[in-house]
């Protein structure tokens, strides 16, 4: 199909968003933006040349223009850029290898965070037994998996905790160690128990750059024991890496956040965005509007590059928004799910391709079955053999069905009963999507941006 005179004949939708048009041709999946310059030639060459034989008459004064851009050039390049899209728009295939293992080895926590999607607490005492954690990490590492994170709730509740790391260093040296936490109760003593010679980095939670605003959320006095924390791990020379999550109320502190974690000398800064799930159901008003959301990844990457042109500290915006800007932004490449790559492994011992998806099967469970069986059963691995958003009811006849995938299958199945069931965020992502495709024309680069300016800028 030519998509350049699917145009004129219809064969797309588009949105209006003042001097910039999307076109999305929903089938494909194949979306680009235009300001109106731009589609006024498009239109009108369209109507008059044919495209497909590139007949073009370099005397007719309809197309030469002897300074830059001229109409010629530009359509030519619209169709190159467009053949690029369709030749680039499949995501790529769920992997075959996962580079990760996620153990939620508890869900008792000393805190009771208002967001907290397992619903984690003091007086929970679930835990995924010693023997299950280090059996996984064996099987694990026989499929030639090396990242192993350990979460929760909160790890450090745990009185074997160190044994665990003890003997997750006894099954292979080459582990990498992830151990989120949120930092209030590490003590010197407790770092003294670790092993300097083993790979672990923390990845901590601090959700602000004062008491007022990080205490809101953790409790009172949680912020000064989790910044006593950070400064013992640096002073052992352990890596760390802050984990802030987005609320309504911190969403305008990442300035302040990124400057005060620069301070601390940590490795890297993630802003992640609240999902609903968990506690959260009773507590919406935490969470940000969806244009906040879509702007917050724009706004912190241009604020560190004007601070640290040279060398910019390492700050990063997790989750569906991030993911969307880069691929609509950067790449053009599209991928429908970031958890692909991770095994999960819940305290009930239940194995999971996403950290969502809390029941995929009762027979997908450590305790039943080897690591290997499990991600090679049907259960495991149906999102990468079927193309799920072909079986959601509700997502038929949507424009954004093949960019968005379906939204996460995680989500979907605890709202609803099923693994088919509509994403209930879905209102909020479109909405995203719209935003983020808009944006996509203030990036010249952009493979999807085939307004008038960027073929100009390439020009230049």
């Amino acid at each position: 199909m030519n998509c350049i005179n699917g145009l004129l004949e219809e064969k797309c939708r588009s949105i209006d968003a003042g001097e910039i048009k999307v076109i999305i041709f929903p089938e494909i999946p194949l979306w680009f933006v235009v300001d109106k310059k731009g589609l006024s030639i498009i239109k009108t060459i369209t109507e008059q040349i044919d495209l497909e034989k590139d007949s073009f008459d370099l005397a007719d004064p309809k197309f030469s223009n002897p300074s830059p851009p001229s109409p010629r050039g530009y359509i030519k390049w619209v169709k190159k850029k467009i053949n690029e899209l369709r030749s680039n728009v499949i995501s790529p295939p769920f992997s075959e290898r996962f580079d990760s293992l996620v153990l939620e080895i508890t869900d008792t926590c000393n805190l009771r965070c208002p967001h907290c999607y397992v619903e984690s607490a003091s007086s929970k005492h679930n835990n995924l037994s010693s023997e299950d954690i280090l059996r996984a990490i064996r099987e694990a590492y026989e499929i030639g998996i090396r990242n192993i994170s350990l979460t929760g709730g909160e790890i450090f509740t745990r009185s074997d905790i160190f044994e665990i790391l003890d003997q997750i260093y006894a099954i292979s040296k080459d582990m990498r160690l992830y151990l989120y936490t949120n930092g209030t109760l590490l003590t010197e003593n407790m770092f003294r128990q670790m092993n300097f010679k083993q790979k672990l980095k923390l990845i901590i939670s601090l959700d602000g750059s004062s008491p007022e605003i990080h205490n809101r959320i953790r409790g009172k006095n949680s912020f000064e024991r989790t910044i006593r924390s950070i400064e013992l791990a640096r002073e052992f020379n352990y890596p760390v890496v802050l984990q802030c999550t987005i609320f309504s109320h911190n969403i305008n502190d990442y300035k302040n956040l990124i400057e005060f974690a620069e301070k601390l000398g940590v490795e890297k800064l993630i802003f992640n965005p609240l999902q609903m799930l968990g506690r959260l159901r009773k507590n919406v008003k935490l969470k940000p509007s969806v244009h906040e959301l879509a702007r917050l990844d724009e706004n912190i990457e241009r604020f560190v590059k004007s601070r640290c042109e040279k060398n910019p500290f390492n700050v990063k915006v997790y989750g569906p928004l991030h993911w969307a800007r880069t691929r609509m932004c950067y790449t053009g490449r599209w991928i429908r799910c970031s958890s692909h790559p991770s095994i999960h492994i819940f305290q009930d011992g239940s194995i999971s391709f996403c950290q969502f998806y809390r029941n995929l099967s009762k027979k997908l469970n450590i305790k039943k079955i080897s690591l290997a069986k499990a991600i090679s059963s049907w259960e495991f691995t149906r999102i990468k053999k079927l193309n799920v958003v072909d079986h959601i009811y509700a997502c038929q006849s949507c424009t954004f069905k093949y960019i968005c995938g379906g939204g996460c299958r995680g989500i979907a199945n605890h709202y609803g009963k099923n693994f088919f069931d509509p994403d209930p965020t879905c209102q909020d992502y479109k909405r995203a999507f719209v935003l983020l495709m808009v944006c996509s024309a203030k990036y010249s680069k952009s493979p999807h941006n085939l307004t008038l300016r960027a073929y100009t800028s390439e020009l230049a």
